[in-house]
């Protein structure tokens, strides 16, 4: 899925965005203007955050498949795992279950990652989506 493609299926308000897709952030990390804002805020925050957490997961699944031998096929070291031809000779390269790589714990690397990031307060790029959406956050109250 393109980040494009992904953008275009986000809904405008959280009311029609289901809640358990949102990643869970602290409302203490949440800028003040969104936590003390009004409705119109909060909902354009909410969406800046759907296509930053689209973003992120993206990016994380991007990484992960650059890294070598997490899918079992290349040790990392520029071996390959199924080389059987070493001193040992039993053909078995360690691991869990004796694969190469991380095997199944590699598909969870994204989610974890990408997780981490967006519990953490994100990137920053929601609350400038939200200033695009709703440009009354941009200017400071007097």
């Amino acid at each position: 899925m393109s980040a494009i493609s992904a953008t275009a299926a986000l809904p405008t308000t959280s009311a029609s965005m289901p809640t358990s897709s949102l990643p869970l952030i602290d409302p203490a990390t949440e800028p003040a203007v969104i936590r003390n804002g009004d409705k119109k805020a909060q909902d354009a925050y909410q969406t800046g955050l759907a296509f930053e957490n689209v973003l992120v997961n993206e990016l994380a699944q991007q990484l992960s498949a650059t890294v070598p031998g997490l899918d079992g096929s290349d040790d990392g070291l520029g071996g390959s795992s199924d080389d059987s031809s070493g001193a040992g000779g039993g053909g078995v390269t360690g691991g869990v279950g004796g694969s190469g790589g991380l095997g199944a714990y590699s598909s969870l690397l994204p989610q974890t990652l990408s997780s981490s990031i967006m519990s953490g307060g994100g990137t920053g790029i929601a609350m400038q989506i939200a200033k695009a959406i709703d440009p009354a956050l941009g200017v400071p109250k007097k």
